[in-house]
């Protein structure tokens, strides 16, 4: 759904399958000349798959298929969604938008762990400050 400046929806997709983490499989609602395409029979599919290749590496697959369900006209939605305005562009941005938030919660963890070792070595000068006035007041080591 796309929320325009002045409120209106204009509802462009449906979820048809949802299976998270692996997968969502959407609808495309939009006819070749990019309009709002209200024939269920005439609209296309997009599945988008997360794959982990790793603990911290995820393969991202897109498939926009059955695009000849838009009727004359579907070659010209082929090249819109092929073109490097498209896919190719949301691909590109996820996958910094991605790179940027590990890179944000890297840095994060960093900061905590380096707030929890100062933590500690406070602790520790506080728990040596606590041996050597108990060890004031016996003889010997």
């Amino acid at each position: 759904m796309l929320t325009r400046v002045c409120g209106s929806e204009c509802r462009w997709a449906r979820v048809l399958v949802y299976e998270p983490p692996e997968r969502v499989v959407i609808s495309w609602d939009i006819d070749p000349q990019w309009q709002l395409e209200t024939d269920v029979d005439k609209t296309s599919e997009v599945e988008v798959r997360f794959i982990a290749e790793g603990p911290d590496r995820t393969r991202v697959e897109l498939e926009h298929r059955n695009l000849d369900r838009h009727g004359d006209g579907w070659e010209a939605v082929r090249e819109g969604v092929g073109s490097e305005g498209g896919w190719p562009l949301y691909l590109r941005r996820f996958a910094e938008a991605c790179q940027a938030r590990c890179a944000r919660d890297r840095s994060s963890a960093a900061a905590t762990l380096d707030a929890s070792n100062e933590g500690s070595a406070a602790d520790r000068g506080v728990r040596q400050k606590v041996r050597q006035k108990t060890n004031r007041g016996r003889s010997g080591p």
